[in-house]
């Protein structure tokens, strides 16, 4: 016989690393919107965006967060999450550059939330009108990742100096994602995309929780996940509180960046943010905006079960109002970005 053979121990390794790959571009059965919900609570949201074969959850969950979080508070603004990536390619870009043996690392765009934070800090923000409204193709960033590395491969080859290979990679993100405006008008006012993003998110307003039970609770930890790839540190606390901090702030208006497991395990599978809680006769749900498009879930709303979220949560992002009340009392106890 001609015929393929895969045994079966094959075939389990081979889905098995499948799933990994696809990474927050996919999920397993989650409750899209179980019969009979009932809405207790559902913060306003900007429209629905879709993040399409790019694994750039990390990016787009805590925008939706800061964008939710101003429309609760009367506010209103919709962020380009296009604008971070450039960003975010430039940044690697100039790592990988500058790396000493740049063979065999390739560029991932893979990541957490407290990353998205960093580059708030270091590059501020554009509206989503403004940088890519225009612009509704998808774009392939892995392939345009290749392209970063390879024009940093013939650049090093040549010996060109850094600030030649610099303005060479700004032109490709130029020419691939969008030219750079030098500054944002909004309202009849004038920001750099700096003074823009800390008019959206003041340092230090917003913390990253996580809940380990291997390190030490009630301080900033590595939660050492693969995706971490800037060495960010979370703070710690037990997984009763983690809940009740999360419940506590939809309460009170506020949306909650999420960062787990998509697949019935405690795995950094995919970011969103949670909006609103919700009930049926037999079961508490989290209501959540996805980054799908409008064509999944309800509009792109979709529900996950208290259980899941509890059991399968890695971090969560909320504002330092809703969170532990040590973090709440001082702006002493700073979240240490980096090691």
């Amino acid at each position: 016989m001609n015929q393929a053979h895969i045994s079966a121990p094959r075939l389990i390794l081979l889905l098995a690393l499948t799933l990994l790959l696809m990474g927050c571009k996919r999920e397993r059965a989650i409750d899209e919107w179980p019969e009979g919900l009932t809405i207790d609570t559902l913060l306003p949201t900007t429209p629905v965006k879709n993040q399409g074969e790019n694994p750039l959850c990390w990016i787009y969950g805590p925008l939706a967060t800061l964008e939710t979080e101003h429309l609760a508070q009367g506010d209103s603004v919709n962020l380009s999450a296009r604008f971070l990536t450039r960003m975010f390619l430039y940044e690697e870009g100039r790592r990988y550059y500058r790396s000493g043996s740049p063979e065999g690392r390739e560029i991932s765009l893979r990541g957490t939330m407290p990353m998205c934070l960093q580059l708030l800090s270091r590059y501020g923000a554009q509206p989503f009108d403004y940088y890519e409204g225009r612009r509704t193709e998808e774009l392939n960033y892995a392939v345009l990742a290749r392209k970063v590395m390879k024009t940093a491969d013939i650049c090093k080859a040549r010996r060109l100096p850094t600030a030649e290979f610099e303005r060479q990679l700004n032109d490709l993100l130029d020419q691939e994602t969008g030219y750079l405006a030098p500054f944002v008008h909004m309202l009849g006012a004038e920001y750099t995309s700096k003074e823009f993003a800390h008019s959206v998110c003041r340092p230090d307003e917003y913390v990253v929780l996580t809940s380990t039970d291997s390190q030490p609770y009630d301080q900033w930890v590595d939660p050492q996940l693969p995706d971490n790839q800037w060495g960010d540190r979370f703070y710690n606390v037990p997984q009763d509180t983690l809940m009740r901090c999360i419940v506590r702030a939809l309460k009170r208006g506020h949306p909650v960046g999420w960062e787990g497991g998509m697949r019935g395990q405690r795995s950094d599978d995919h970011c969103m943010t949670l909006i609103g809680l919700a009930h049926t006769p037999y079961k508490r749900y989290f209501v959540f905006k996805n980054s799908w498009g409008t064509e999944r879930g309800r509009n792109g709303l979709f529900c996950l079960s208290y259980e899941d979220i509890r059991d399968n949560t890695v971090a969560v992002m909320m504002a330092r109002t809703m969170g532990p009340q040590k973090l709440q009392n001082t702006h002493k106890d700073k979240n240490p970005l980096q090691k």
